[in-house]
């Protein structure tokens, strides 16, 4: 039996594709439509509904049976090839419902490599790609890398990554995450998603930050050492100066503090290790540490606080650690 694919690791516009030929299948269920409202409530994703919509107005010639046909997905595909297949049906429909429609870049033409990559909890991964690019992921790190003729895209869902960009001025390389994309010819800079925003460094080279919101978009230019702190609801922070090297201290196992809260040190370590070390004391929190320190073994940061600062370690029965005023 066929079930329709779920588009909830998509990208937005492969989201709305899947949404925009459900929604005329004729088979969308009650739970279905609550979920397409949910989705739509996002204004990147009701843009890129939208946009789809305008080329359907152009289009009215393709059966309601032969749409439902095609929207259909087996069970057992996976995702990947569901999403491409999704973006052919949508090309299908336009092209056989009218004879001069000009498509969205992103349905124009299938990817010549299309893959998802992900590392584990405390996982690093280096990969090449077909173009000679070096992606270097960091822990809990999800993407999607899709190389077309004309342009290379990143999708990265949540964590951190360096980019070493093959230089291609006719082939510009873009990295998206929520609603900001970084976009370059040719350099190597770093992404890292956490929650409510994204930070952008730059090792060489410069790169083109964008962040949209409805219709209005925010574009800051960075070069080398340069860095930025794009939140998802305000856009882009100032530019600011930083150590490319520190922040890429964990492609070699290490994470550079220097002058730096506790708190901010604690929730840098947690990025690593499944049983996290908390904090209940302002006061702790507030305390600055300076080091570096081994990611591949966190341990070693535990045993090392209690010398650098006036505080005690204690493990806590569920395998946490809260970490007190000594």
């Amino acid at each position: 039996m066929n079930q329709p694919m779920s588009p909830e690791s998509f990208t937005a516009e492969d989201a709305a594709a899947f949404w925009f030929a459900r929604a005329r299948s004729g088979q969308m269920t009650e739970e279905e439509r609550v979920q397409f409202q949910t989705w739509k409530q996002d204004p990147a994703n009701d843009s890129a509904y939208r946009v789809l919509q305008g080329v359907w107005n152009a289009t009215t010639l393709v059966p309601v049976t032969r749409l439902r046909a095609l929207t259909e997905e087996p069970v057992h595909k996976p995702l990947h090839t569901g999403r491409r297949r999704t973006l052919w049906v949508l090309g299908t429909v336009c092209a056989a419902g009218v004879g001069a429609v000009v498509l969205p870049k992103w349905v124009a033409g299938f990817p010549e490599f299309d893959d998802s990559l992900t590392t584990a909890l405390g996982q690093r991964r280096e990969v090449t790609l077909p173009d000679a690019s070096v992606i270097a992921m960091n822990t809990a790190t999800q993407l999607n890398v899709r190389l077309y003729k004309n342009k290379r895209i990143v999708t990265l869902a949540s964590g951190e990554a360096t980019f070493t960009v093959t230089k291609d001025a006719n082939r510009p390389f873009y990295v998206e995450t929520g609603a900001t994309t970084v976009r370059v010819t040719g350099t190597q800079f770093n992404v890292r998603r956490d929650t409510g925003n994204v930070r952008v460094t730059v090792i060489s080279g410069s790169v083109e930050v964008n962040h949209t919101q409805g219709d209005t978009t925010a574009q800051v230019l960075l070069g080398a050492n340069d860095t930025v702190f794009v939140a998802d609801t305000t856009g882009p922070g100032a530019v600011e100066k930083t150590d490319a090297t520190s922040v890429l201290a964990w492609h070699q196992g290490r994470v550079v503090f220097f002058n730096t809260p506790l708190s901010s040190a604690i929730g840098e370590i947690n990025r690593y290790i499944t049983h996290p070390i908390t904090i209940t004391d302002p006061a702790v929190a507030k305390m600055r540490i300076a080091g570096v320190f081994n990611i591949d073994n966190p341990a070693t940061f535990l045993r090392l606080l209690p010398e650098i600062a006036p505080v005690a370690v204690r493990t806590q029965p569920d395998g946490s650690t809260l970490v007190v005023l000594r």
